[in-house]
């Protein structure tokens, strides 16, 4: 098996001044190599071969079916004004901080190199504010200092957002941070690997050293096969005495409310460790905690192993429904129901205006996704309110209040199914009075089996009443 001995050789320089692609030419030039075990040789210097998680690496990436084009020159795009920088921590009990953006393991020591390999998680829209950008954002990466009151840190990771409407993007990065001064290279900031795909699921690894005053940077991703070897320049200001290793899953720049943390699937950090500047192993089971503070709750939960870790994050109780349907948080209202013991119901009036639903029962769990309901009536999502009521086991009535400022109702019974497809699904109320559609707010209920009763407050202020019951219909 090759070892991690032998000498630099620039490949090529990359499109950012500073940062050189590399590869590392094992002593034993005249020994053929498979092309694994060409990667393998380069990917894990400079790290001490006699370390068991490099040779646990090394055999689990000689397992991989590497390509011939595996390495790459990157293509690199600065995104300026996104680091990541620690928030001030604070700490809560002995090897327990929290912070409003970082959560994970630090270990802190006078640190020369940090590895680990982590699957990229699944991210979806969290029950938490979006931030700024109305949107959600996380990093999950691998990185030597900034904890500590350490003032830089050499990271390597990916990037995993979710829009508003609920699309996610996964992006590979690197980054050199330290504070900006004339002369600091662009990346100082989160800098984009263009030309490294990503899925989530995919398995990523990195590894970073400091040595003779430059940065190095192994970065990959297993599961597809591509991986960077880059040399850095140091930007101005750091000391080269990083007091810290770290991998951490965060919410980029500060945390809320600029960036705020999306769902995420548990992140399982192996064969996570670093190494000191005497050659002395570092294991997170030996480090610090750091979860992420946010919203009045802790949003992630974090369990330290032997050379593991796993950061998780807390959903406090609730989970999002499946499916793809989204609604407007600042004006939709939601209406629930059980038609029967073991059932549940849901509607809401959509972005198109029509009434959407979903359900739930304790044989199958929750619906694969949204439905809206059949009719061609359609009500105004910003201002109408909806109510839900069963009368009876195996039914359910609908109300809203129309444009034309009248009651309107449909229903649904598991014989007939909804409404009446004759007369367009729903149909208005009985009597002349009416109601204020864009203000006035609809509640129903049965007292009983066979019963509905109705309410409204009315342009004059009072509360108004209908009922309806299976011996005469509506009053």
């Amino acid at each position: 098996m090759p070892q991690a001995t032998g000498g630099l050789s620039k490949i090529a320089d990359t499109n950012i001044p500073g940062a050189t692609a590399v590869r590392w030419l094992p002593e034993d030039t005249d020994k053929p190599l498979s092309h694994a075990e060409a990667v393998v040789s380069e990917l894990l210097w400079p790290l001490d071969s006699a370390d068991p998680r490099v040779d646990a690496l090394r055999r689990h990436l000689l397992e991989q079916d590497w390509p011939d084009d595996a390495r790459i020159v990157p293509r690199l795009a600065p995104q300026e004004g996104v680091t990541h920088e620690l928030t001030p921590p604070e700490k809560v009990a002995e090897f327990d901080y929290t912070s409003n953006n970082w959560a994970g393991c630090t270990i802190e020591g006078t640190w020369a190199s940090a590895m680990g390999m982590w699957k990229v998680p699944t991210v979806s829209i969290p029950s938490t504010p979006p931030g700024t950008d109305q949107g959600w954002d996380s990093s999950s990466w691998v990185g030597i200092g900034g904890a500590y009151g350490s003032i830089d840190v050499l990271q390597a990771g990916v990037r995993q957002d979710v829009d508003a409407d609920g699309s996610a993007t996964y992006t590979p990065w690197y980054e050199w941070f330290a504070h900006e001064v004339d002369g600091s290279p662009p990346y100082i900031h989160q800098t984009n690997i263009e030309n490294m795909p990503i899925e989530p699921g995919d398995e990523m690894y990195a590894s970073l050293a400091f040595q003779n005053g430059q940065g190095f940077v192994v970065f990959g991703n297993a599961t597809r096969g591509h991986y960077i070897n880059i040399q850095l320049a140091p930007p101005p200001g750091p000391s080269f005495d990083p007091n810290s290793v770290e991998w951490i899953v965060e919410a980029p720049g500060t945390g809320e409310p600029g960036t705020s943390l999306p769902r995420f699937t548990p992140v399982d950090f192996s064969m996570a460790g670093g190494s000191d500047t005497t050659g002395t192993a570092g294991s997170p089971d030996s480090g610090d905690t750091v979860n992420i503070d946010a919203f009045g709750r802790l949003l992630t939960s974090v369990t330290l192993e032997t050379n593991a870790l796993t950061v998780d994050y807390e959903d406090a109780g609730f989970f999002p429904l499946p499916g793809a349907a989204v609604f407007d948080h600042t004006t939709q209202q939601i209406a629930a129901v059980s038609r029967a013991p073991g059932n549940l119901d849901l509607f809401v009036i959509g972005f198109d205006n029509r009434i959407w639903s979903t359900f739930w029962n304790d044989q199958g769990g929750w619906n694969g996704d949204w439905f809206p309901l059949p009719g061609g009536a359609v009500f105004d999502h910003t201002t109408q309110h909806i109510a839900a009521v069963s009368r009876a086991p195996g039914n359910l009535d609908l109300f809203v209040t129309g444009f034309d400022n009248r009651a309107w109702t449909t229903w649904w019974n598991w014989q007939d199914g909804w409404g009446d497809p004759q007369n367009g699904h729903y149909f208005p109320l009985p009597g002349g009075a009416v109601f204020d559609h864009t203000t006035q707010q609809i509640a129903a209920v049965s007292r009983a089996p066979g019963n509905l009763d109705l309410f409204i407050i009315g342009f004059d202020n009072r509360g108004w009443s209908e009922f309806w019951n299976d011996h005469v219909g509506w009053n």
